[in-house]
């Protein structure tokens, strides 16, 4: 505002005092430079408002970047912790599935062992059990043969008593017929005399 007066008093010095040829120009031309003066006056101040007003919104334009750029930063470290957050929950939850996948292995290689050791003890129950019954069957069948060998035996034993038996009665038989024959002949012989 110094600056501006002290411009305005230089103008008036620079006019010569030689050239007042009327009053009226004079009062004309102060007049214009008052004008004048007070129009560069009112554009300094508007520029000077202007750069108030440009200086003010940079600085809220600064004001504002700030602003987003604390708030990009804490979305971005948001956004880093959200996928860490993301990252350590989904490597829990592998950690979980191998543990089950581990734990259901070991169930099944143990079930697998169980059926294993059952087929095993179901094959050696019935080998045993089809070897017991080759010895039953083996032990049967010498008994059978034994059985049919006494029955044989039995039965030529019978045979050969009833050949006694059948000689024993034929002789018994014969001798009869003789004696009958006999007895026969002498009654017959009495009886003719």
């Amino acid at each position: 505002m110094n600056n501006l007066k002290t411009e305005n008093s230089e103008r008036r010095k620079i006019v010569p005092a030689s050239d007042h040829k009327n009053d009226s120009d004079k009062g004309r031309v102060l007049q214009l430079q008052t004008e004048l003066e007070r129009q560069r006056i009112e554009s300094e101040v508007a520029i000077q408002n202007a750069r108030r007003e440009s200086s003010n919104e940079i600085e809220q334009l600064k004001q504002t970047i700030a602003l987003i750029r604390d708030e990009l930063e804490k979305t971005a470290l948001n956004s880093k912790e959200a996928v860490q957050q993301s990252v350590a929950g989904a490597t829990d939850e592998i950690r979980g599935l191998k543990e089950t996948i581990v734990n259901l292995r070991a169930v099944l290689d143990e079930k697998d062992y169980e059926k294993s050791a059952a087929v095993q003890e179901v094959v050696q129950k019935s080998s045993d059990e089809i070897d017991q019954f080759k010895k039953t069957v083996s032990s049967l069948r010498d008994e059978l043969e034994k059985s049919k060998a006494d029955a044989r035996d039995e039965v030529q034993r019978i045979k050969v008593e009833n050949i006694k038996e059948v000689e024993a009665l034929q002789s018994t038989i014969t001798s009869l017929r003789q004696k009958y024959e006999e007895q026969s002949t002498s009654q017959k012989t009495r009886l003719s005399k």
